[in-house]
């Protein structure tokens, strides 16, 4: 499927531990940290990234969303720390992406109730989401989910 080689070692650890037992992973989309410009004051930088390192899980049954925790992020003693979101595929209504220019993609995952997910993504990953956005409506369109 649309997995990355690079697919950072924490990550992929996470990942397989998110599976269920039987479950199929469709596609799989990694987003590594997107850095910010920001200012430099005494040869220091100092900024927030734009968005942290995460992944995106498209399997048969279930949208799984991992993210690095920001209340962690920077803190050595405190390297390893995720946030995981599951979402049934059938409480997804729709998944769609807003695109301004160069600036980062942001992909918005739909949820009944005007209710809504985003995670946002580094422009050169269009492809691979618009993939993954066909991949899900293929399913959503398909037989009766579980």
């Amino acid at each position: 499927a649309g997995t990355q080689s690079s697919l950072n070692f924490k990550f992929m650890n996470y990942a397989h531990r998110s599976l269920r037992k039987g479950e199929r992973t469709i596609w799989a989309i990694w987003q590594p940290e997107i850095p910010s410009n920001g200012p430099t004051i005494f040869g220091w930088k100092f900024f927030r990234p734009v968005c942290l390192s995460h992944l995106v899980i498209l399997t048969d049954y279930e949208l799984i969303l991992i993210r690095e925790d920001e209340h962690i992020y920077g803190r050595k003693e405190m390297r390893y720390g995720g946030i995981w979101s599951y979402v049934p595929l059938d409480k997804i209504t729709s998944i769609s992406i807003a695109e301004k220019g160069n600036d980062p993609l942001v992909v918005s995952i739909h949820l009944p109730e005007n209710d809504s997910l985003f995670c946002v993504f580094s422009v050169s990953q269009m492809q691979t989401i618009r993939e993954f956005i066909a991949q899900f409506e293929l399913i959503k369109a398909g037989p009766k989910l579980k």
